[in-house]
């Protein structure tokens, strides 16, 4: 039986550019691929394929369907002594924690653009927090 699911999160996870959707040849070899993969580690299968056209062209619609979901940045309010610093030493900053969140949503699911705009909303939010190695209190 076609696990619809599994292979639409595989195919989410592939390291390609994943806040832009690739082209329909590119994205059925994606899933033509990884429903290969998935087949040939399922050891109760003795089929050529668990993955009918059917199932493949579910899960091609699965995946456009997920990157068509966005979400806005919203507004903040901004202080009037305002300094920006993080764009200055983002090149400094391992983003450990948020690569790791990162990999946890697309994993569960989350579109790649919402994702991306999660990441843009969060830097913003920290670059209006003060700077935590300014000097003084």
């Amino acid at each position: 039986m076609a696990d619809i699911d599994k292979l639409t999160g595989m195919v989410m996870q592939m390291p390609e550019k994943r806040d832009e959707l690739p082209d329909e040849d590119r994205l059925m070899s994606i899933i033509k691929s990884q429903a290969d993969l998935i087949t040939l580690t399922n050891p109760e299968s003795n089929q050529d394929s668990l993955y009918n056209e059917d199932a493949l062209e579910e899960t091609s619609r699965a995946i456009q369907h997920r990157f068509g979901i966005q979400m806005d940045l919203g507004s903040m309010f901004v202080a009037d002594d305002y300094e920006p610093w993080l764009s200055e030493r983002q090149g400094e900053i391992v983003p450990y924690y948020w690569e790791r969140y990162r990999k946890v949503l697309l994993k569960k699911g989350f579109p790649p653009k919402v994702v991306s705009t999660l990441n843009t909303i969060t830097d913003n939010i920290v670059e209006h927090l003060e700077d935590p190695q300014k000097e003084g209190s």
